[in-house]
Formats: structure tokens, sequence, C-alpha cells
């Protein structure tokens, strides 16, 4: 009882818990150092999925949804830092697939543009 005494008595006098520095969001600009380039890749991403004359595929969808999902756990917290990056480049590699298959293509066989 002593024990247990001698470690909660402290803690009645303060108003809330301290947390790490890794709780609290980053800065825009130690954002953009230090995630600059999976908000690129996510970016260009979501531009590539707008080019495309076809519907969006499941593993696409799921991609961006969890790279969204990670992304808003790391404008909300530092400690998200490493999940955003990877599933911002799976979702860019995904979604720019379809296009540079479509550009690969001899233009004889690409899809007719549509007439407006």
């Amino acid at each position: 009882i002593v024990f247990i005494v001698g470690h909660l008595a402290p803690k009645f006098g303060q108003p809330m818990t301290s947390v790490g520095s890794e709780w609290y969001p980053y800065s825009t600009w130690e954002l953009a150092q230090n995630a600059g380039g999976a908000l690129l890749l996510w970016l260009l991403g979501a531009l590539a999925l707008g080019w495309q004359r076809q519907r969006i595929d499941r593993a696409t969808l799921v991609a961006l949804l969890l790279s969204i999902v990670f992304g808003l756990m790391l404008f909300r917290a530092r400690r998200f830092v490493e999940y955003f990056p990877p599933f911002a480049l799976i979702f860019a590699a995904l979604s720019c697939a379809a296009l540079l298959r479509e550009l690969q293509r001899p233009a004889g066989r690409r899809a007719a543009e549509p007439a407006l």
C-alpha cells in the first residue's frame, strides 16, 4: 500500500497527464520535410485516378481509403508518420498503373476519344 500511495500521490495535483511529443501534430514545415514526398506521391495518384477512363478497381479503392485513414492519423499525431508513406506509394502505383498501360499501347489500339 505504501508503494501505491507513493506513486499515486504526486499524480493527484496534476490537471492532466503529460504525454510525449509523438502525440502532438507536426507543424506544416516539419510535415513537409518528413512526409512531403509521400504527400506528392498521393497527389500524383489522385490526379492519375482522375485521368482514367474506367472505374476504380477494388485494390486501388482499398489503397486510397487506407492512405486517407493513415493520412488523417498523421495529421493528428507524429507517431503515425511511418504508416502513411507506404500506403501513399501503394495507392500511387495502383492508380498510375492503368494510365501507364494505356500510354504504352500503340496509338491505333488506344480507345477512341469521345467527341464533345
